[in-house]
């Protein structure tokens, strides 16, 4: 069984990075994140650089974990 990192059940990583809105604008971007567990930390990155201005074309996860239930977001190959 698998052991919950995220203590406290909230998942807020997003809100320690800052993003430079002027570099960012009407750039497009690739999303990497080393896990995928329910895409959550990912769907935030998404609209906070939406939001910056940039286009985000794909999302790509190193590995994901098992018997979660996905995001319908993103296609799992």
């Amino acid at each position: 069984k698998r052991e919950k990192v995220h203590i406290c059940g909230e998942h807020a990583a997003e809100d320690n990075v800052w993003i430079d809105e002027d570099f960012f604008k009407g750039k497009r971007i690739l999303l990497i994140d080393d896990i995928c567990t329910s895409g959550r930390t990912s769907d935030a990155f998404k609209e906070r650089m939406e939001s910056a201005g940039a286009h985000v074309r794909m999302a790509m996860f190193l590995a994901k974990t098992k018997n979660y239930r996905r995001t319908n977001n993103y296609k799992y190959n």
